[in-house]
């Protein structure tokens, strides 16, 4: 019995962080992104195309120490959180209306989130997101447009 009471003691610091608030869930953003040669875009490529994540997701959370993080699911279906992805999450501004967010990943991805929503987590997102450096895929830059709910 004393070993399962020091087991479960030892995993508690891990329970703020499943033990989240969702703030809200937005879907199948879409929008326009701006693809930049290289190796993988070629210059004839270049510019604005229609672009979206039409299977998409991002789901935002709270935990209890007040840290936000923006769990997405991407268009392969994999789910990735952003902290947990090596994302820097820095508040802009919260309020009742609205919640931004700036996201920064070192040397490969910067994105800005504007969150409309009210208190029950209904509105829209924009988001703008910025990919570069020499572990981005694809350098390219995004501005999309989601509807949010709970």
């Amino acid at each position: 019995m004393i070993k399962l009471l020091f087991t479960l003691l030892l995993l508690l610091p891990d329970v703020p962080s499943a033990l989240a608030d969702v703030v809200t869930k937005c879907d199948s953003p879409q929008g326009y992104s701006y693809f930049i040669p290289g190796s993988r875009v070629h210059k004839k490529d270049e510019g604005w195309v229609q672009d979206g994540i039409s299977n998409g997701s991002y789901l935002v959370t709270r935990d209890a120490d007040g840290q936000y993080d923006i769990i997405f699911t991407d268009a392969v279906n994999r789910t990735i959180s952003s902290r947990e992805d090596g994302g820097k999450i820095i508040v802009i501004s919260e309020s009742d209306k609205q919640l931004v967010l700036v996201v920064a990943y070192p040397e490969m991805n910067v994105e800005t989130w504007y969150f409309r929503i009210n208190q029950s987590g209904v509105g829209e997102l924009t988001v703008s997101q910025a990919r570069y450096g020499k572990e981005a895929i694809i350098n390219k830059h995004s501005l999309f447009k989601a509807i949010c709910s709970k």
